[in-house]
Parts: C-alpha cells; sequence; structure tokens
C-alpha cells in the first residue's frame, strides 16, 4: 500500500457527473474502459465540441500531464459557463496532479465552503494532506467512507493514513471493510496481506499475523505468478520470524500453533515451501535475468542436509 504521487492522488479523485442534458452526454456515457491516452483521443473525434466535452477532455489532459491545453478548454467552457463549480475542480485538480500541494488545498477549501456537505470536496482536501496534515486527511477520509462506501478510495486513503503511522492492525481493519460485492475487494485483500508483513521488522509479527496473512491469501481467487509473489512475501516473512525466535540455548525454534499454506512455522518445512514458491515463479518468467535470480533465491533457502 504504497505512498501515491500527487499525480496519482489527483488521479484517485471523483470525477464530477456529466450534465445529462448536454448534446454530447449519450457520446461520453459509452466511453469507457479506455486508457487516458485512447480516451483523449476518442474524445477528440466528438462529433460536436460541446462543454461537457471540453470539460472531460481537460480532465484527460490533466491525468496525462498536459496541463496548459486543459486550462485553454477551462477557459473556454468558463466563457459561456462562468459560475460552473467544476472549471475551479479541475483547475485544482491540476495544481494538485503538478504537486502544487498548497495552492490545490486551498482551492478545494473554497470549494468545500461552497458545498460543505458534498463529499467530492473532502475526499480532495483529504488527499492535499496525507503528508502534510495527516490526522486531517485521516478525519476526511474516514468521514466520506463512513458516510458512502461506494467512495472506495476514501478507504484505501484512510488506510495509507493509518500505515504511515505504523497503525497497521488499523489499516487492516479498513481494507477489510471494502464489502465484498466491491470490485475493488480483492486489490484491498491484497493490501492487506502486504500490510501485515511487507517492510515490517520480524520482531513486531506475531504467529497470529502470519496464520491470518496466509489464510487471507488462500481465500483469494488469485492463481500463478501474482499468487506466488504474494506467498512468497508471507513465507519469506515468516521465515525471517523463525530465525529470530530464539529458544534457550541460541537456537531457533518452531512456533507453537498455526501454520502458513499447510506448513508448520518452523525452519526447515518453511525453507522447503519458500524454495518451491521461488522454484514455481522462476519457471513462470520470461526474463533470464529474473529467472536466475529466483534460482539463486530458491538455493540459497534450500534446507541444508548431511547427505
Amino acid at each position: 500500500l504504497p505512498a501515491l504521487t500527487p499525480a496519482r492522488l489527483a488521479a484517485s479523485l471523483p470525477v464530477p457527473l456529466v450534465d445529462g442534458s448536454d448534446p454530447a452526454a449519450g457520446f461520453l456515457a459509452g466511453l469507457t474502459a479506455l486508457e487516458p491516452a485512447q480516451l483523449a483521443a476518442s474524445i477528440e473525434a466528438a462529433p460536436t465540441r460541446t462543454p461537457e466535452v471540453k470539460l472531460t477532455l481537460a480532465r484527460v489532459l490533466i491525468e496525462l500531464g498536459e496541463s496548459g491545453r486543459a486550462e485553454r478548454l477551462l477557459e473556454e467552457v468558463a466563457a459561456d459557463r462562468p459560475h460552473d463549480w467544476r472549471i475551479e475542480w479541475y483547475r485544482a485538480v491540476a495544481l494538485l496532479a503538478a504537486g502544487r500541494i498548497e495552492p490545490a488545498d486551498a482551492a478545494f477549501d473554497r470549494l468545500y465552503s461552497l458545498m460543505p456537505g458534498e463529499l467530492a470536496p473532502k475526499m480532495a482536501l483529504a488527499a492535499c494532506r496525507e503528508h502534510r496534515a495527516p490526522q486531517d486527511a485521516a478525519r476526511l477520509y474516514e468521514t466520506v467512507w463512513r458516510t458512502d462506501r461506494s467512495h472506495i478510495n476514501a478507504a484505501f486513503g484512510l488506510a495509507r493514513v493509518k500505515l504511515a503511522a505504523d497503525d497497521r492492525p488499523g489499516a487492516v481493519a479498513v481494507l477489510d471493510s471494502v464489502p465484498a460485492t466491491s470490485i475493488r475487494f480483492v486489490p484491498a485483500q491484497v493490501a492487506a496481506v502486504g500490510v501485515a508483513v511487507r517492510g515490517r521488522p520480524a520482531e513486531r509479527l506475531t504467529p497470529g499475523e502470519l496464520v491470518i496473512a496466509a489464510q487471507r491469501l488462500e481465500r483469494l481467487d488469485l492463481a500463478g505468478e501474482h499468487r506466488d509473489l504474494l506467498a512468497a512475501e508471507v513465507l519469506e516473512a515468516a521465515l525471517d520470524w523463525t530465525m529470530r525466535g530464539l529458544v534457550p540455548g541460541g537456537v531457533p525454534g518452531p512456533a507453537q500453533g498455526g501454520d502458513v499454506f499447510g506448513v508448520p512455522l518452523a525452519e526447515q518445512p518453511l525453507r522447503r515451501r519458500l524454495e518451491g514458491t521461488y522454484r514455481a515463479l522462476a519457471r513462470l518468467t520470461r526474463d533470464r535475468e529474473e529467472k536466475r535470480l529466483l534460482v539463486d533465491a530458491a538455493n540459497a533457502v534450500r534446507p541444508r542436509t548431511l547427505l
């Protein structure tokens, strides 16, 4: 669950609705599942250059980093619709995408004052404050998420803030609150696995957290390389934890109770399972250097025997 760049934060914000009375509303509604560059090309080919076409194209151009072209379109719309709040919204989004956090925050704050009951300005302010004022960001994200569970990015934002504050259980709890019916449920569960084990000192892990992370991954309908990469992370963390869990006499000892992916939390079984996971990943990759590194990792973790 990495921190997002300003551009990615801007792209995560809610998109204002298109005016259904606009002559091009039907055309714009049909533009789905396209990459930004493809979407921009399709909008450029619109049969008519209506205000909604210009606003939509401005949004996509901001995402593509072409804020100059976007501003010219917004100026055209402002000439016809000077009181349309979406003009200032997209200008603020452009500021955020360009990394100009303070003026973006001020612009979104003005919009929030105009529309205090709307969730979109709250989301935008939270995005601006993730790094500058994380407590404010957490409060705003939590308000949005508690009010409307369709704003999934609010949950991910709140989880990021909690993780940055080293509140891993809190981050996992937020990710677990994403409904199973959401298209972002699986990404949320994958993120929860990463939050539990990634970049975490072994001495701060518990056997229960390792077991739950493995069980969480097993419940997901993942296959192939994606699943094996996540499994390797959990197994690496489990092996590291086991090797640091010294018993009297200075010898690594097994944990009491629980297992990960069907093997106990003990050194030799974990080494065998992790070796097999590395070799499975090596078979899947087509990159020769990556394959070599994975085979080397498998050989390095392989249990040592006297035979």
